[in-house]
């Protein structure tokens, strides 16, 4: 090839090294392994479900509900399979032992297994997104909050 384009060979490889001291790529500690960029692929996939559940869940649950009561069918509605898939792995996450690096991992699984138990609760997702407010001259009493 460097008789077509008329270079010499030697100064083609000192060409590739000046521009790979030119161009360094550092790449952050916090992906700096295959482990933590999977373990970082985890918390987004985790997230992303996160989002699903909380925007589509009621849709979800009317559809699968529907298609049950139109099939004559006795096999398992594709929701609760689903759903104890999501379940067993948000569990698998939080069952992970480790350093510093599957803390988001563990972190992410806690709040999806969390977001779950508050969809599938009879008062749904709309109980569990209500603020509390408290006012001044409030204090926290055997884990009650009272005024002073």
């Amino acid at each position: 090839s460097s008789a077509i384009n008329g270079t010499n060979g030697d100064s083609l490889k000192q060409n590739e090294s000046n521009e790979s001291q030119r161009y360094k790529v550092s790449v952050h500690h916090s992906r700096d392994s295959a482990s933590k960029q999977w373990s970082t692929t985890l918390v987004l996939a985790l997230r992303g479900l996160e989002r699903v559940l909380r925007l589509f869940f009621c849709r979800l649950l009317r559809k699968s509900i529907e298609v049950s009561r139109h099939s004559n069918q006795h096999r398992e509605v594709w929701l609760t399979a689903t759903w104890n898939e999501i379940l067993r792995m948000s569990f698998d996450c939080v069952c992970i032992s480790g350093e510093r690096e599957t803390l988001d991992l563990r972190l992410a699984g806690i709040e999806l297994i969390t977001l779950c138990s508050q969809v599938s609760c009879k008062a749904g997702i709309g109980a569990a997104t209500n603020t509390a407010r408290v006012g001044t001259n409030m204090e926290v009493v055997g884990g009650a909050l009272r005024s002073v």
